[in-house]
């Protein structure tokens, strides 16, 4: 009977040490796919808010009547131009303290860039004029989106 009683422990052990195993390996798959998951968040995140921003530019620059390269407290700057009942107004977008910024204000007024309103994390602005388009870039966190903006019209700008 010793032979069966130690043959019955080994086989239960055997089983034991199985069902172990494989609790190990599913909290090592898992501890893998959070740590997976975590990243593509993160990542769908920071391309998530360059391309919103990206939308945002681009939507702003099609309303306008006029779009300028300027400068706002020497902060580098889109200048966005309509005119409502008469007079002249001037959207500025631009990019600083982290944040993609928007100053509306009637034209003439000089207001610093920290009064401007922040719309959306980001790291950098880019704008540049290239014949009749307006290419943008942004960047937040090592993420870049670029596209290009045909505006109604482009004037000189302020530089």
């Amino acid at each position: 009977m010793r032979k069966n009683e130690t043959a019955a422990v080994l086989e239960r052990g055997g089983v034991l040490l199985l069902l172990v195993l494989f609790v190990l390996a599913l909290c090592g798959a898992a501890a893998v796919g959070l740590t997976v998951y975590r990243s593509v968040i993160e990542r769908t995140e920071r391309n998530f808010t360059a391309r919103t921003a990206l939308s945002y530019l681009v939507n702003q620059t099609r309303r306008a009547d006029r779009a300028a390269l300027a400068e706002l407290d020497g902060v580098p700057a889109l200048r966005l131009t309509e005119e409502i009942d008469g007079v002249v107004y001037d959207t500025y977008l631009y990019c600083t303290d982290g944040a993609l910024r928007e100053l509306f204000c009637e034209r003439g007024l000089k207001l610093p860039a920290a009064s401007g309103l922040a719309v959306l994390a980001l790291d950098r602005l880019t704008v540049r004029q290239e014949d009749d388009v307006l290419a943008l870039t942004v960047e937040k966190d090592g993420e870049t989106a670029h596209t290009a903006v045909y505006p109604l019209s482009l004037e000189e700008g302020a530089r």
